[in-house]
């Protein structure tokens, strides 16, 4: 009777998990947290498997089941999450292993169970293995994704992200966030001249110079072309103003010195600050880029923002290897 019981019991906890299996499948297009339903899903999948090892109906081959733990539990939670989980079921098996079999020697001779348990610690050291390969890829991906390719500065797209994040930050503890737009002068002049090896050199060059120059809790991206933008966190337009012009004089006296040519650029800058000029990046772009055209039309090198009609620095534009406006 305790038999017939036992495998009723677990009849109803299979055809019960195949039911939930398909709730799972049905909702897994609608949740945004596939972490959380992949854990309701495992907990109870694993939880039945448990239940069909202890039942005295079933043989000792179920137990290979166990060695699907690792697998599913890394592929679907990650690593830490999917490691411990592993760690937790498979010691519950080998506590339902050691309860059902500890009176039945020839099941418990010790070379039949260091294989089992090397066995099973292979397959969990691969997964997590695996996992941790996986996790190093993706991140190398999404990283990639963020960089521009010349430079190794953030792109666009993680322009984007770090303003989301930052502007929220801004709000809540009511501090000042600053944009410049920054771009290159005469650099079509440069392109043509000394080829686009050369330009390319150029900008990675002018790139890290201003990149020396800043805090690194700040971003500097490359928006595209000779153009760049960058966010000055916990800095009203006022200090912005100062920052971008250290930046023009940096640029304009570290020119990019090569084998046989000397090239000098300088850079023209708009200012705009989150708040007064917009609570949107695009606003905030809009605004710093009006600026940056009003730095180009008025002579070039120098600062615009909000209040000022710029100022060239001590450099004269005469001194640059460039002449004609791009």
């Amino acid at each position: 009777m305790t038999i017939k019981l036992g495998a009723a019991l677990l009849v109803f906890a299979n055809l019960a998990m195949v039911l939930y299996s398909v709730v799972v499948l049905f909702l897994l297009r609608r949740t945004d947290n596939l972490t959380r339903l992949s854990l309701a899903y495992l907990f109870p999948f694993f939880s039945v498997m448990i239940l069909a090892f202890q039942l005295p109906e079933t043989s000792i081959t179920i137990f290979g089941w166990v060695f699907l733990v690792p697998i599913l539990s890394h592929l679907l939670l990650g690593r830490l999450r999917g490691l411990i989980l592993s760690l937790f079921f498979m010691g519950l098996t080998a506590i339902v292993f050691w309860l059902k079999y500890h009176q039945t020697p020839e099941l418990m001779q010790m070379r039949s169970i260091a294989n089992m348990v090397v066995l099973s610690f292979c397959i969990l050291a691969c997964s997590h293995a695996y996992e941790i390969s996986r996790e190093r890829s993706e991140l190398q991906l999404l990283q990639s994704a963020h960089r521009d390719y010349l430079t190794g500065l953030t792109n666009r797209m993680g322009l984007n992200e770090f303003f989301l994040r930052e502007s929220k930050r801004a709000h809540r503890e009511n501090w000042p966030l600053s944009y410049l737009a920054v771009d290159l002068d005469y650099f079509k002049q440069v392109n043509d001249q000394y080829g686009h090896g050369v330009g390319d050199e150029t900008l990675t060059h002018v790139a890290k110079v201003m990149k020396d120059r800043l805090r690194a809790t700040d971003l500097l991206a490359r928006i595209g072309g000779e153009e760049f933008g960058i966010f000055l966190i916990k800095t009203s337009a006022n200090e912005a103003h100062q920052v971008a012009h250290s930046l023009c004089h940096a640029v304009i006296s570290k020119p990019l010195k090569l084998k046989d040519i000397e090239v000098k650029v300088s850079v023209s800058i708009g200012v705009a600050e989150l708040g007064p000029d917009g609570d949107s990046l695009q606003s905030l772009m809009s605004a710093a880029d009006r600026r940056l055209y009003h730095a180009k039309d008025h002579g070039r090198n120098q600062v615009v923002g909000a209040t000022s009609l710029g100022a060239k620095t001590s450099e004269s534009l005469d001194e640059l290897q460039t002449g004609a406006r791009t």
